[in-house]
């Protein structure tokens, strides 16, 4: 199985690189050129045909497993009695599959949804009362922990239940008949019954400690951690960019005014060494130019209008410095600065520290 994914990877490899290498794959997923269509379309026409050939394998291979667990066949006569097996009724067992599978994601995305419709209003209830909400979230998360484990092993179960009386009824074997002699059903049920109380009482026990356990680790844990003293926290991602072109001094500006706790924000060095403020490897995404900022000068760069894609009014903006979000910000607002390194720049994070220190601003 593993074999069979090399081609799927390999035909989205060819792809990529054809199509979609040439500058920061934000710009293809933002600006969405020709390029990523034609992307989409092979990358999907690609898949299609690599699934289609891997099911009709698959199908043929059913078998493999209930032929080779019986112990008497070497892995490569299994894998030959599968193949043999399922000659003439590949259609039948695909149909049986996709009907299974069908069946098993529909009662997921029901049971799912179900649970949606019962917690959306108890947590619409609760949405003032942070802690109410805490609890609420956390009894969706067990039912939809639950539920999802019970949908997944009934549906494995009857998938494969399903397969193995498919195997049964092409191999020609007997039906599986309950053991004889001593062991009747009557002792049967009998020792079930004994065990019962046994497995239950495990079960509880095996429960209650989980329990304590976690109790006490919680109880241990969360008194020493720190808290934010807001909660929760407004963070302007890319220093706001939903109101401002991304990691912007207008967007910081924005986030100062809109009371923000903190920003976040993302730098890199240019060719001279100057660390800027800046997401992608290159300015395509926000000038539609094609230059990137570790081969190019703080220099060229700064002349660079970022503003205008987003809209006219931010004509003006430009790639700005990181001490120039330092000063901007000292005072007014956190700062959260990701060091996007693109696998290149040993001297990014010690560069970044320094500027932090020159501007005192370390405890922000």
């Amino acid at each position: 199985c593993l074999l069979l994914l090399l081609p799927l990877v390999a035909g989205i490899g060819v792809i990529h690189y054809f199509f979609l290498s040439a500058h920061d794959i934000n710009f293809y997923l933002n600006a969405r050129p020709p390029a990523w269509h034609w992307a989409l379309a092979l990358g999907a026409l690609w898949t299609l045909i690599w699934a289609c050939i891997t099911g009709g394998l698959f199908v043929r291979w059913v078998y493999l497993l209930p032929i080779w667990l019986d112990g008497t066949r070497s892995f490569k006569k299994a894998l030959d009695g599968s193949w043999r097996l399922t000659k003439g009724v590949s259609r039948q067992l695909l149909g049986v599959i996709c009907a299974c599978v069908l069946a098993w994601i529909v009662a997921q995305v029901v049971i799912a949804e179900g649970l949606v419709l019962v917690m959306s209003p108890v947590m619409s209830l609760l949405s003032q009362n942070i802690w109410g909400l805490f609890f609420a979230i956390c009894v969706y998360l067990v039912l939809a922990g639950l539920s999802g484990f019970l949908i997944n092993f009934i549906g494995a179960a009857w998938t494969v239940s399903t397969l193995v009386s498919c195997y049964q009824d092409h191999a020609n074997l007997p039906a599986v008949n309950r053991p004889s002699g001593d062991f009747s059903e009557s002792a049967e049920r009998n020792l079930s019954t004994e065990r019962q109380p046994l497995l239950l009482w495990i079960l509880g026990l095996t429960l209650i400690i989980l329990a304590a356990v976690c109790a006490a680790l919680s109880w241990w844990f969360l008194p020493d951690r720190e808290l934010p003293a807001k909660i929760p926290e407004i963070i302007a991602h890319r220093a706001g960019a939903h109101h401002a072109p991304e990691n912007s001094l207008a967007a910081l500006e924005m986030a100062i005014r809109q009371k923000a706790d903190s920003a976040e924000i993302d730098v890199q060095r240019t060719l001279d060494g100057t660390v800027v403020v800046i997401h992608d490897q290159d300015l395509m995404k926000l000038a539609r130019d094609p230059r990137r900022i570790g081969q190019t000068t703080y220099q060229d760069l700064s002349q660079v209008d970022i503003g205008s894609l987003f809209h006219p009014d931010f004509k003006r903006e430009r790639i700005a410095r990181l001490s120039d979000f330092l000063s901007a910000a000292a005072g007014k607002i956190r700062l959260l600065i990701e060091l996007k390194y693109y696998g290149e720049d040993d001297l990014l994070a010690g560069e970044t520290l320094e500027l932090v220190g020159q501007a005192g601003m370390e405890k922000e």
